[in-house]
């Protein structure tokens, strides 16, 4: 029971981490097109 719990307790904080990295990977995204547009109109 106690690994299982370990296990779930990981895989929770997993996918966490990983919503998070597309997260920022896709602000980060947003942000390049965003100075982009505002490069092009200056």
């Amino acid at each position: 029971m106690r690994h299982d719990m370990k296990s779930i307790f990981f895989a929770i904080v997993f996918s966490i981490l990983f919503c998070f990295f597309i997260f920022i990977k896709r602000f980060i995204m947003w942000g390049i097109i965003f100075a982009n547009q505002i490069y092009v109109n200056v």
